[in-house]
């Protein structure tokens, strides 16, 4: 007796997965930020001129002047006289007789004269000087003016800054609604759900979370 039996299973399995995520995601950031800067400047100039001038003048001078005179003089003369004369008469006769008579008379006359002479002059003058002087100046001066000037300025400037920030952010996540439809019996070849990373309503219940600097950011320093 033989007996063959051959079985055949041919088993088709079909998942369907539907899958609904929603998320819900509110950030709050507030940032406060308070700068005072305070700043120091100290400026020191030292300034050193050095002038050299030279000047050159030519003047070229032109004059007029035409005088005018007018004088009028009175002369008054006064004249005193006085004379004295002195008169010396020799008398010599001689007389000779004749038949006829012949008279020779010589007479000799010495008469001296004195004459003393005193005259007074009074003058007197009277002058008018009238002068116009015309004038012309022309002065021609041309002035070479080399300035140097050197200025040395030192600036020293403190400038003071404290800044103080505050950053708060508050984000507030929502429940994660994952719907997954999938048949409820098991079977080896059913979609399982992955494993979840966290409950549901951890978001809210961790609070806040905390705000950490970047790894680059520099170490704040207060001044």
């Amino acid at each position: 007796t033989r007996t063959r039996t051959r079985t055949r299973t041919r088993t088709r399995t079909r998942t369907r997965t539907r899958t609904r995520t929603r998320t819900r995601t509110r950030t709050r950031t507030r940032t406060r930020t308070r700068t005072r800067t305070r700043t120091r400047t100290r400026t020191r100039t030292r300034t050193r001129t050095r002038t050299r001038t030279r000047t050159r003048t030519r003047t070229h001078t032109r004059t007029h002047t035409r005088t005018h005179t007018r004088t009028h003089t009175r002369t008054h003369t006064r004249t005193h006289a006085h004379t004295h004369t002195h008169a010396h008469t020799h008398t010599h006769t001689h007389t000779r007789t004749h038949t006829r008579t012949h008279t020779h008379t010589h007479t000799h006359t010495h008469t001296h004269t004195h004459t003393h002479t005193h005259t007074h002059t009074h003058t007197h003058t009277r002058t008018h000087t009238h002068t116009h002087t015309y004038t012309q100046t022309h002065t021609r001066t041309h002035t070479h003016t080399h300035t140097r000037t050197h200025i040395h300025t030192y600036t020293h400037t403190h400038i003071h800054t404290r800044i103080d920030s505050l950053h708060e952010m508050r984000n507030e996540v929502t429940d994660v609604l994952s719907l997954s439809l999938y048949p409820l019996t098991t079977h080896p070849l059913a979609w399982t759900p992955p494993p979840a990373t966290r409950p549901p309503g951890a978001a809210l219940a961790a609070g806040p979370p905390t705000w950490t600097p970047p790894p680059d950011a520099k170490p704040r320093r207060d001044v």
